[in-house]
């Protein structure tokens, strides 16, 4: 089982300090009784299971969906807003700026993905090179 500091350390180590006020809110808001008991980051989003299942309280299993959602909103490495990308293979959710650093860290940008079609268009409006995007530019 994680504790709230817990969680926050294994967030911030594994996926950044973006998601960090999301852990927040799930410590704030789970049930009495309820444990965290995994905390990941899946398919670009904040992913959680507690003990015991947090299906059986379809309020906070609601919550939860929501929070996932959520997630794939915000950047993960700095809380602004964000959307999934693919970088390098891994599905992540970034803010433009992060993405664009990610997609010059990694060695081959053709496994940079833009989903966001209207980040690419962002970028290039602004003269910036889009790695790749679903239409290939």
């Amino acid at each position: 089982m994680y504790s709230r500091s817990e969680a926050k350390q294994f967030i911030a180590d594994t996926c950044g300090e973006g998601w960090l006020p999301l852990v927040d809110k799930i410590y704030d808001n789970l049930p009495p009784n309820f444990e965290v008991c995994e905390i990941f980051q899946k398919y670009g989003a904040l992913e959680v299971c507690t003990e015991p299942y947090q299906y059986d309280n379809e309020e906070f299993a609601q919550f939860l969906s929501d929070l996932n959602y959520e997630s794939g909103t915000i950047c993960q490495t700095c809380g602004e807003i964000g959307a999934i990308h693919i970088v390098d293979g891994w599905m992540t959710a970034l803010c433009l700026p992060h993405f664009i650093k990610e997609c010059r860290r990694i060695p081959d940008p053709t496994y940079a993905h833009l989903i966001n079609q209207e980040m690419a268009a962002t970028m290039k409006s602004q003269g910036l090179p889009v790695p790749y995007d679903k239409d290939g530019a």
